[in-house]
């Protein structure tokens, strides 16, 4: 306990170094954090938000009921920073927690970054004067990955994006054929608030993948977008305890994450293409879910995801769902195998 007084007050001598940022009325950009249990990682976070060369921001911090000693740096922040307002809650998940965030948020975009993640000090400037000269719904930009403290691959890398739409202000209808070569999460991406808050575009209230329904709502309901061709956002790999470590899964939130895009597309007025490729590729991850579930979780899953099947066999004849034979006690592997066969089965029959 010494040892980590000793480092609050270290931290603290280096906050008072520097003057405080002076509270801002009219903030450009409402940069929405939420915390649980990151305290080894989220000093670096605050550091890199705080630190923007972009001064005019509001830092919207959610702590999602930490139970080790986030909330202790968080308010050693804010005793050096008026830009920060912490919310605490109860433990309901990041969905909730960033929900939460968007009502009190003022800026005219926001921003999301995760706890144990970091921005490059020019990411929020360069995105804004972008957002400013295209008046873009959504500006983009890529991540790289930190591993043991160093850059490394990261799958949301600007590169996975063709080059001929970097650099320029896009329909979004353009992008309908790679949407997933762009990052898909929240994070990497500027939103104007009042885009989002017109069309109502909210995260799902589940424990993982939550930011997945709002992917596609946003990116499917936007006029256009930017996308920067340049990495501005570290994405920390393989950290011990976050929702993405386990190996071993024992949720369905995936399943829920399907039925929920599901329930979008079919009120929205999009390309009868463009749900197949968004409901075949979500339909995949349910599979390939199965492969990575806990032992003892396997059966409850299966039976979920064969009530899935039942769905789509009624209600989507179009999807290659049917072509997936399976049992609880496929392995990871062969149900990749099954998959790729069927991928190869859509590129055969024409599917993108």
């Amino acid at each position: 306990m010494g040892d980590y007084c000793d480092f609050l007050e270290e931290l603290t001598a280096g906050l008072t170094a520097a003057p405080p940022p002076k509270s801002l009325a009219a903030p450009a950009i409402s940069v929405i954090i939420p915390v649980y249990n990151t305290k080894n990682y989220i000093i670096d976070c605050l550091m890199s938000v705080t630190g923007q060369t972009l001064k005019n921001i509001e830092i919207i911090i959610i702590d999602d009921g930490s139970t080790d000693k986030s909330s202790d740096v968080i308010k050693m922040f804010m005793q050096h920073d008026c830009r920060i307002k912490l919310i605490t809650q109860n433990n309901r998940g990041a969905g909730i927690a960033k929900n939460n965030a968007l009502k009190t948020a003022r800026g005219k975009c926001i921003a999301f970054v995760d706890s144990d993640d970091i921005l490059e000090y020019k990411a929020l400037e360069t995105a804004y004067e972008i957002y400013k000269q295209t008046a873009s719904d959504i500006v983009i930009f890529g991540a790289y990955g930190i591993l043991n403290n160093k850059k490394t691959h990261c799958y949301y890398n600007i590169k996975k994006v063709q080059k001929k739409f970097l650099g320029k202000k896009l329909k979004s209808d353009i992008l309908m054929n790679d949407l997933f070569s762009l990052p898909i999460i929240a994070m990497c991406k500027i939103y104007d608030r009042e885009f989002l808050e017109k069309n109502n575009i909210l995260f799902q209230e589940v424990r993982k993948g939550e930011d997945q329904l709002f992917f596609i709502k946003s990116i499917l309901m936007s006029k256009s977008v930017y996308i920067i061709n340049e990495n501005l956002y570290g994405y920390r790999k393989n950290r011990k305890n976050s929702l993405t470590f386990a190996k071993q899964k024992k949720d369905k939130s995936v399943i829920e994450n399907f039925y929920a895009i599901e329930e979008f597309l079919a009120k929205g007025n999009f390309q009868s293409e463009i749900k197949i490729k968004i409901l075949n590729r979500y339909f995949d991850k349910c599979v390939s879910w199965l492969g990575k579930c806990e032992k003892g979780y396997k059966k409850e899953y299966f039976e979920e995801l064969k009530k899935l099947l039942a769905y789509l066999h009624d209600n989507h004849p179009e999807l290659f769902s049917h072509h997936i034979q399976l049992s609880p006690y496929s392995k990871y592997l062969i149900i990749k195998f099954k998959l790729l066969c069927l991928l190869l089965r859509r590129k055969l029959n024409g599917s993108k």
